[in-house]
């Protein structure tokens, strides 16, 4: 952000430059006019597979390094929803614009990778728009997380398999072939 002085430099005292301030206006105004994020204010999944093959089902999820946890919207997995501590206390977690967004509970889905091999992944289910893959989460359960200009990989330390990840633009992504039994 550019600064300029507002006093003598001997009082260590900075101001944000008129540029800063009519960008935060901006920011200000825009979150205004924003919607509440919600699941609810919408008429269907707003997720679309990436690919629908011999009754298989692609999701991509996300992989995002300021997730807290693991989430998808219901209805993308057709696993069980199982109540979470979360859940049954009620909580909730902070979207982006303050927005509370309520935690239904969990499931653990089953998925095969990019080299058809299987693999799970716990998600807590939120009332958000796509499915996100905590990278701290990863970490925590004995995972490493590289990424690199073409993609990356999820790697686990103990067992050494390694899950390719794909570059889409700027986003890091993991795509999920769900078996038929939980694509439906």
């Amino acid at each position: 952000a550019a600064y300029s002085k507002q006093r003598a430099p001997d009082t260590a005292h900075w101001s944000p430059s008129l540029a800063t301030q009519k960008a935060s206006k901006w920011a200000r105004r825009r979150a205004a006019r924003a919607k509440p994020l919600s699941m609810l204010q919408r008429t269907g999944p707003t997720l679309a597979p990436v690919g629908k093959g011999t009754g298989a089902l692609t999701v991509r999820a996300i992989i995002d390094s300021g997730a807290e946890e693991s989430v998808a919207p219901p209805g993308v997995f057709s696993t069980p929803v199982l109540p979470s501590s979360m859940s049954k206390k009620g909580q909730t977690y902070t979207a982006a614009n303050g927005a509370p967004i309520r935690n239904l509970g969990r499931t653990t889905v089953p998925f095969l990778d990019q080299d058809a091999r299987p693999s799970a992944l716990r998600f807590q289910v939120a009332e958000v728009t796509q499915p996100l893959v905590s990278v701290a989460g990863l970490c925590d359960a004995g995972h490493a997380v590289i990424f690199h200009k073409g993609g990356g990989f999820i790697h686990n330390v103990t067992t050494k398999k390694k899950i390719r990840l794909a570059r889409a633009g700027n986003t890091y992504v993991l795509d999920m072939v769900l078996p038929p039994a939980a694509a439906e």
